[in-house]
């Protein structure tokens, strides 16, 4: 069987920090935006930094390697991107009819959908999700590994 390698455990903290810092940056800008146009470019610049950053952080958090890496592991990582690959199917399939329905049905304005679009695009990414699903994964295997020593 062919294997690739993955980075060290040690670039998970790296990861995890730089995934932190940029959803930082996401949310300064929006949350403490004041009521006048001055600041726009600001505001776009340093979302679509810190959106860039987040995908980054995110990416080295999917290919670094766990403390203890095994075939149960590996097992979960392949199952875990197979699902992600069903789940963004779906999504591919579902956004634009949420879309359609959100302008025609609900009223939302053409401005306003660009900004959930935005905010869709950057946080569920394949990797994004990946990344999340793979963590509870290997949580929900050591937790029941944990139960089982136990009785």
């Amino acid at each position: 069987m062919k294997t690739f390698k993955l980075l060290p455990h040690g670039w998970q903290k790296a990861g995890w920090t730089i995934a932190s810092i940029s959803a930082g940056m996401m949310l300064h800008p929006i949350l403490f935006k004041g009521g006048d146009d001055s600041g726009y470019y600001f505001v776009t610049s340093m979302f679509a930094f810190g959106g860039a950053m987040w995908l980054i952080g995110f990416l080295i958090l999917a290919f670094s390697q766990e403390e203890y890496e095994d075939e149960r592991i590996r097992s979960i990582r392949m199952n875990t991107l197979g699902i992600v690959a069903i789940i963004y199917a779906i999504m591919l399939i579902l956004y634009p009819t949420i879309d359609v329905a959100l302008l025609r049905f609900v009223g939302i304005s053409p401005d306003d959908l660009g900004s959930i679009t935005i905010f869709r695009n950057v946080f569920f990414k394949p990797l994004v999700i990946y990344v999340l699903l793979f963590k509870f994964f290997l949580w929900k295997e050591n937790r029941s590994l944990k139960y089982e020593e136990n009785v």
